[in-house]
């Protein structure tokens, strides 16, 4: 969390020297997943999350500009039964992921309200509780992802709706079958769902 306030100290700093650049905040609810090869004998379902963001946001002409997205993101999964028994014969057991992410943009404007963006991404994963419980090793940190969606703007406020996928593997955890053996070539990936609001001054 430390590092998300240095990097908005950061762009705040960057803004106030470059005033051609605007600055975004944005928050909101994320519902999240996560996709398991065939490996993994579970199903997952969505679980919700939440992201707060800071931005600096630079206009390349009247219709394009880029944009340099920092975010605190909490994501994850809840796991609801077994593919050889089905839902609902196994306790509910929550997944939670939180992460630093740098996502920098490409917006399309089409109209004077609707915005559309989408661009590439790096994640840090700072800490994963698994049932409730902290993860203690955490063999994979890093994660790519790709985010793309609209903003609708109400003068300077806008409303958010994008999707957020990762492609590399999420997690460092060694999962067990239901017979309590370790599962061998699993790997998992986030996928989000965002719905919230900003704010560009």
């Amino acid at each position: 969390m430390k590092a998300f306030w240095t990097c908005l100290i950061l762009i705040c700093l960057s803004t106030s020297i470059h005033s051609q650049v605007e600055i975004d905040f944005s928050m909101g609810l994320q519902m999240g997943n996560t996709s398991y090869n065939q490996n993994y004998p579970y199903f997952t379902t969505f679980k919700s999350g939440f992201f707060v963001g800071a931005a600096l946001v630079k206009e390349l002409n009247p219709t394009y500009a880029i944009k340099a997205d920092i975010q605190f993101s909490q994501k994850g999964h809840k796991i609801t039964g077994t593919k050889t028994i089905g839902f609902g014969l196994l306790e509910t057991i929550p997944a939670t992921r939180r992460y630093i992410e740098f996502i920098p943009h490409l917006e399309r404007k089409f109209s004077s309200r609707l915005v559309l963006f989408a661009g590439g991404g790096f994640a840090y994963k700072l800490s994963e509780k698994f049932n409730d419980r902290s993860t203690a090793v955490l063999t994979n940190r890093n994660d790519i992802l790709l985010h793309t969606g609209l903003h609708y703007y109400l003068d300077k406020t806008y409303l958010i709706l994008s999707l957020k996928r990762s492609f590399t593997e999420s997690d460092g955890i060694q999962y067990t079958n239901e017979e309590g053996n370790p599962i061998q070539n699993l790997n998992s990936r986030n996928i989000n769902i965002l719905f919230g609001m900003g704010f560009r001054i």
